[in-house]
């Protein structure tokens, strides 16, 4: 299979997840509501929305990212890249305004195992 063009312009490569998180989009007055994060590296996540959710490029996201089965979770905020739409929902590409720690990241993968 042909690798995206997204793919080949990232800094660090993605590692395939299944992780719970919530999130909203700033300078709306939302209520958190849930995502899946399917794909996360140090530098970004590509997530999964609900196909209502009316997201833009350039719009910055807050994502809470829940370690699988404790109400732990990490917060990070995040700029929509790009975006693509299908039938049943909405996936979009994020870049992390800060970078994760590697170990953070880890421990994240890990859990998702």
């Amino acid at each position: 299979m042909a690798e995206s063009p997204y793919a080949m312009m990232r800094s660090r490569e993605r590692i395939k997840t299944n992780l719970k998180a919530q999130y909203f989009v700033k300078n709306r007055e939302d209520q958190p509501l849930e995502c899946q994060i399917i794909d996360l590296s140090t530098a970004g996540a590509a997530v999964v929305f609900p196909r209502s959710e009316n997201i833009a490029c350039g719009d910055i996201i807050a994502i809470n990212i829940f370690l699988p089965n404790t109400i732990l979770h990490v917060s990070v905020h995040a700029e929509a890249r790009w975006i693509r739409r299908r039938a049943k929902d909405l996936i979009c590409g994020t870049q992390f305004q800060e970078l994760l720690s590697e170990r953070m990241l880890q421990q994240l993968i890990k859990k998702s195992d």
